[in-house]
């Protein structure tokens, strides 16, 4: 992961960072961030970063619970 941060306990991950943390690919979040979907970002100047807890809160909305049948 990379050295910089926006707190401490909050990691800023690059795209590529955050791509493999998600089990993802760069083009995929590119796409994302493209029309509007997928995690959050931050954009500082031409770099773009991901919050650490941006990308639980989308792998945390994202996941399907399936209600057990009786």
């Amino acid at each position: 992961m990379t050295n910089q941060t926006a707190c401490s306990d909050d990691p800023l991950l690059t795209t590529k960072e955050a791509a493999a943390y998600l089990g993802s690919t760069e083009n995929s979040l590119r796409s994302y961030r493209a029309i509007r979907r997928g995690p959050r970002f931050i954009k500082i100047g031409s770099a773009v970063m991901y919050r650490e807890r941006d990308l639980n809160a989308y792998l945390a909305k994202a996941t399907t619970r399936l209600s057990p049948t009786a």
